[in-house]
């Protein structure tokens, strides 16, 4: 299991062997959804309310090998953003 808080889908195209989980397709989490009518974009993560936002998302990964991860985050000001593998903290993005 992945977990990730609060995270947008990225506005680039991902690389070959790589996989995208739009930040509004994840599982669990108190997080709410919305479309911005503003902007080009795709549905949101937003504020749902409840402190801290939570997000999580299932990953079946196909093999056992090295990952990395790249997260989209925008905020109006600086809010860190925890990600968890596994439920084990990785770090602070």
């Amino acid at each position: 299991m992945l977990a990730l808080l609060a995270v947008a889908a990225p506005a680039w195209s991902e690389p070959a062997g790589s996989l995208l989980i739009p930040a509004y397709a994840f599982y669990r989490g108190n997080a709410k959804t919305f479309t911005a009518e503003y902007a080009d974009a795709g549905p949101m993560v937003a504020y749902g309310g409840e402190y801290p936002v939570v997000v999580e998302y299932d990953v079946d990964f196909p093999v056992g090998a090295t990952y990395s991860f790249s997260v989209c985050y925008a905020a109006q000001e600086a809010r860190p953003v925890e990600l968890y593998l596994d439920e084990t903290q990785l770090g602070s993005c």
